[in-house]
Formats: structure tokens, sequence, C-alpha cells
């Protein structure tokens, strides 16, 4: 029953720059207060950034909370819940005033208008197109379906460990792959999924057509925010995309997702196909990230990196052997 809300965007080794882009991201006014836990070091940086009001010093809480030493393993965010209270509590009086004197605000979602239903009557008779094409692809006997969509730049055993989940989870999966990410050739992208799922008898790789709606209108600045810290992002729109076009050519009942622990945007669709895709029947399921036996999370960066290094050993280790032939012809490329 306050007269305000309180979002937390943190997560675990965010640097400057990524904590940045992620505020570009947000839909801020005037009586919108950003709080930051920093070290020296980073307000410096935030500072480089034009960020410099209201500074308060945690050494003035810790000289009063001298028996806290015992509730620390090591520095600040390694502690008990006992200090991480106190911590919450010292940081609430320094902005308390300020907090009280900010008029009440409508309840509304921290991110861009959804531009996807926005438009949807402009659009119709593109949506009624990309119907039509996915329902070439339906099966009708199948009564609990699957839909998994994925960027796969490249395709990972992640990727394939989700499929298969799926697979044994569902009459029959749905692979959708977006081919317009510009690191490897789409052909040889839908060329990699559709190898390594080639042994599944229940799943079928479908290629994403944006020449028929544009992702921009759905989900923009996804593929950009890699590029510019200004690259936003509409997961609203994502979901009705699911629900209005994948959903009445498909008849999926289920969706199938990997967790996301790092980027922000990601975590954001995430939370918002859970939240809102069951209004359109559509449940959504999401599975923890897969590693291999050495602990090492089966991700499409590490494999992009690992090319640039020319390290076929951690490759082989993280992609199915389909996809290894494709990458040996990206060898140059990534010198």
């Amino acid at each position: 029953n306050k007269n305000y809300q309180l979002h937390n965007f943190g997560a675990r080794n965010l640097l400057i720059p990524e904590i940045v882009r992620i505020i570009n991201t947000l839909k801020i006014n005037s009586n919108d207060i950003l709080l930051f836990v920093l070290t020296s070091h980073e307000i410096n940086m935030l500072n480089d950034f034009g960020i410099n009001e209201n500074i308060f010093n945690l050494k003035e809480f810790f000289d009063n909370e001298k028996q806290l030493h015992n509730y620390f393993l090591d520095e600040p965010m390694h502690c008990n819940y006992i200090c991480t209270k106190k911590i919450a509590n010292f940081a609430f009086k320094k902005i308390k005033n300020i907090l009280s004197s900010k008029k009440m605000q409508s309840k509304r979602d921290i991110q861009l208008e959804n531009k996807f239903i926005e438009n949807y009557d402009q659009i119709k008779s593109e949506a009624q197109k990309y119907i039509d094409y996915l329902s070439e692809f339906k099966v009708s006997w199948a009564k609990n379906s699957s839909i998994v969509l994925m960027h796969a730049n490249p395709f990972t055993l992640g990727h394939y460990k989700l499929v298969e989940y799926a697979s044994k989870h569902s009459d029959y999966v749905y692979v959708m792959l977006a081919l317009e990410s510009g690191m490897f050739a789409p052909s040889d992208v839908y060329e990699m999924a559709k190898e390594s799922c080639k042994d599944f008898g229940n799943v079928v790789v479908i290629k994403d057509r944006t020449d028929i709606i544009p992702r921009e209108l759905f989900l923009p600045g996804y593929f950009e925010r890699d590029k510019s810290p200004n690259a936003c992002g509409n997961t609203s729109g994502f979901i009705d995309f699911i629900g209005k076009v994948i959903k009445p050519a498909l008849d999926v009942k289920q969706r199938f997702v990997g967790s996301e622990p790092v980027d922000k945007l990601t975590q954001q669709m995430n939370l918002e196909s859970e939240r809102s895709l069951p209004k359109y029947g559509i449940k959504h399921i999401e599975i923890p990230r897969f590693v291999n036996e050495k602990g090492i999370v089966y991700s499409a960066k590490t494999v992009r990196n690992a090319l640039k290094c020319n390290d076929w050993e951690t490759i082989e280790q993280l992609v199915p052997r389909p996809v290894v032939n494709i990458l040996h012809k990206y060898t140059s490329f990534f010198k």
C-alpha cells in the first residue's frame, strides 16, 4: 500500500556498460529513481556516463554496525539475510524522503509500447499469410504439441537437449528458427538444426519468415542489443505474436524455453512468456540450462568465442556432430 513500486533489474557480474544498456531499455519518467550498489571504481565509470547524483557510502553503515563482521564471508555481497536486510534498510532510509515526495503513479509495464497489438488491424493480411505458411507444417493428429523458438547461432547441444526434452513431453514439437542474425548463413543455421534433430520422430524444424512480418514489429532491438546500448525490447509484442499467429496456425499447447541467467532481455521475455502465454491457452515450461560433464554451459556464445580461437576441442564438446562439420566452413571467417 505504498505510493511507489519497486522493480529489480539486478543480476550477477553485470558490467557497467551492460547496466547502462538495461537502463536504456526502460521507459523512465521524471518520478523514477535508479538505485545502484557499486564499488568506488564502478561509480567513477558511471560518472563517465553522466550519472553522478546522491552517492551514499556504505562505510557509514559499516562503521555503525561493528558486530556485522560475523555475518560476512568476504565482501558486502557475500553475507547472510540479516546483513542484507540491514543494508536494505540503510538504503531505504537514504531515499525515504525522496520517495514520500513522489506522486502516485498508475501501474504500468516497464517496457516499450506493444507495437504488434497496436498495429494488428493494419497487418491482419500479413498475419494471415504467416498463419497460412505455418499451417503447412501442422500435424493434425497431435493433441499436445509444443513450440520451441530459438536463435541457434549456432545450434548447440543445449538446443538439442531442449528439443529432446520437449519431444519426450509432447506429441509433436515445432522448432522455429530466427534466421536473420547475420553471424552464420541462414541456410547453414537451418541445416545445423534440421540435421541435428532428424532422429527425433516427432520434431519438425521451421524457418522463420520475417519477409512476411518484420521482426522489428513484434521484437524490436533484440538482435541489435549487443551492438547498441539503446536497443530496446518489446517482449509483450513477441508473446502476442505467438498467441495470435503461431497458436492459430499450429494449435500448440506448450512453449519450452531454456533458463537465462545473464541476458536481461531474454530474462524479461521468459517472465513475460510465463505471465502472458496462458491467456492464449499455452503453457510456459522453463528448463534449467544444460551443462556438460565438465560443468561447461552449452552456450552459443562460448562456441563463437571458441571458433575465434580455433578451439575445436571445446567446440566438439558443445555442439552436435552435424554442426561441427558445418562450422569448419567458418574457420577462416573467424580468424
